[in-house]
């Protein structure tokens, strides 16, 4: 099941049970979570440092607190901040009438988690303000404690987001934040790749998929759960991984690091 940023949010502020059962999200979820994204579309807020990409890991040893990071890592904290090229990009090229977004650090974020490397990420965002790395960390480390399985964003699921986005474009107005509107059908294009269950509240998103995938949907508790499992939403999924399907001028480019 991929568990949405407003349920993993609940869950973190006591507001909803943590199940029992494994929470996986998707590295969307992850980004709005631990507040990745900006305001901005082609920036971030910071920039996970791709674990796969690092150097020097016998410098991880021994790192303790926010300014031994930097020290270890980096020259200075604009060093730090700039990170573009320490992590992974999804461009996503929507098409003429919204900017082109820039997901970072997809990869560099989902192995963070999976991997449990805190320290790592703790260097990620040692160029924040302290209050901001205070409320970033326990954050991550919820995820951690939680047991969260991170699924990251590729640019097959990005390519049946894309898709989705434009049969959701010929319905449905967009957020006042589009970029929100962008993250909730990436979110869902997770599960449908995945062939998974999507646990979410968002209404909007649910009326959406029942239609687009004529996804069976159940309520449980306050909350909705739409199941892309079955086989009566196969083909719907193969024509949305085609780029073809929907293709209004959009197109996908991924970028990995190759530096530090």
């Amino acid at each position: 099941m991929i568990t949405d940023t407003q349920i993993i949010s609940y869950y973190f502020k006591n507001a909803m049970a943590v199940p029992k059962e494994p929470i996986r999200i998707s590295s969307v979820t992850a980004a709005e979570f631990l507040q990745i994204q900006s305001s901005q579309h082609n920036k971030a807020n910071y920039y996970p440092i791709l674990p796969t990409r690092f150097k020097h890991p016998g410098a991880l040893t021994g790192l303790a607190g926010y300014g031994a990071p930097i020290r270890a890592l980096f020259d200075s904290r604009r060093h730090a901040a700039q990170g573009k090229r320490r992590t992974d990009q999804l461009i996503l090229d929507v098409g003429p009438n919204i900017p082109t977004y820039i997901e970072f650090g997809s990869i560099a974020i989902t192995q963070l988690i999976n991997e449990r490397h805190d320290q790592l990420y703790s260097a990620s965002i040692a160029h924040l303000d302290k209050a901001v790395q205070k409320k970033l960390t326990a954050r991550f480390r919820f995820l951690l404690d939680e047991g969260v399985f991170c699924v990251a964003m590729t640019p097959a699921v990005a390519t049946v987001g894309l898709n989705l986005l434009g049969l959701f474009m010929d319905r449905y107005q967009a957020k006042e934040n589009t970029r929100n509107t962008i993250n909730d059908v990436l979110v869902l294009a997770t599960a449908i790749k995945e062939k998974s269950r999507i646990l979410t509240r968002d209404n909007l998103l649910v009326r959406f998929a029942a239609e687009v995938m004529t996804a069976p949907t159940k309520e449980e508790g306050d909350h909705l759960n739409i199941d892309f499992s079955l086989p009566l939403t196969s083909d719907r999924r193969n024509s949305l991984e085609s780029k073809g399907f929907v293709n209004r001028g959009w197109k996908v480019l991924e970028r990995r690091t190759r530096g530090w």
